[in-house]
């Protein structure tokens, strides 16, 4: 059996970025962000940087509106918001600040393929329209993301994956979900909890080279073909 060993291959990682994401759409290749929240940790797991991310999606179309059941921010407020262009400037002026992190977020790694998950291909698409993709590529190198949701799996535990079920598991508080700070700040304490149990080089090994694993959501996604509604423009 040939075996991998990413030791030696990604340079030495001590932080992480947490971050979860409200969007337009389900599909990250059609996903415009609306908000974010990104909380920078060092080697110790302690804060040290926080980031709000409010965007005014270009377009505002059936997948949009749609989503509104899910987050609960509509086509009034998302008004009040910076500019998208404005919006992927001001992130991209505060990545170039960050050093080197693993990529953290819940979403379970597998369904956008073994180097994404859907908070990153969401914010590289977001990025690319403005050739800024490559400062996340950089601060976060796609062979060190981390998903709470593939943590959980590794680990095996005895519960539904998802974030509330895997927040109630592990006797979190209550918090308010499809906001994007309230899940950025349970995604960091599962991540607190459940890091401290895992081989960090046995997990990216997994991750990154698993190819057998089967993708167990890919049959919920819908398909990626871009929506024939052009929508309402900003």
């Amino acid at each position: 059996m040939i075996t991998h060993d990413l030791s030696g291959y990604l340079p030495k990682i001590e932080h992480y970025l947490v971050v979860d994401l409200e969007t337009t759409d389900r599909v990250s290749l059609n996903a415009q962000l609306i908000t974010g929240y990104f909380l920078l940790l060092d080697k110790n797991l302690k804060i040290i940087k926080e980031y709000d991310l409010k965007a005014r999606p270009m377009i505002w179309d059936k997948q949009a509106e749609d989503s509104v059941a899910i987050h609960g921010i509509g086509y009034d407020q998302c008004k009040s918001f910076p500019i998208h262009s404005q919006a992927m400037q001001d992130l991209y002026k505060w990545l170039v600040t960050l050093p080197t992190c693993h990529f953290v977020a819940h979403a379970n790694r597998t369904i956008f393929g073994k180097f994404s998950t859907y908070d990153y291909a969401v914010l590289t698409s977001n990025l690319f329209y403005y050739s800024y993709q490559f400062m996340l590529y950089s601060r976060c190198p796609t062979k060190s993301i981390i998903s709470t949701h593939s943590l959980a799996k590794y680990l095996n535990l005895s519960c539904n994956y998802d974030l509330k079920s895997l927040s109630s598991y592990l006797g979190l508080n209550a918090f308010t979900h499809h906001d994007a700070k309230a899940d950025t700040l349970v995604c960091y304490e599962i991540f607190k909890r459940l890091i401290k149990e895992v081989d960090i080089e046995d997990f990216l090994n997994k991750e990154n080279f698993n190819l057998g694993v089967q993708n167990e959501t890919s049959k919920k996604a819908r398909s990626t073909r871009p929506s024939q509604v052009q929508g309402l423009q900003f």
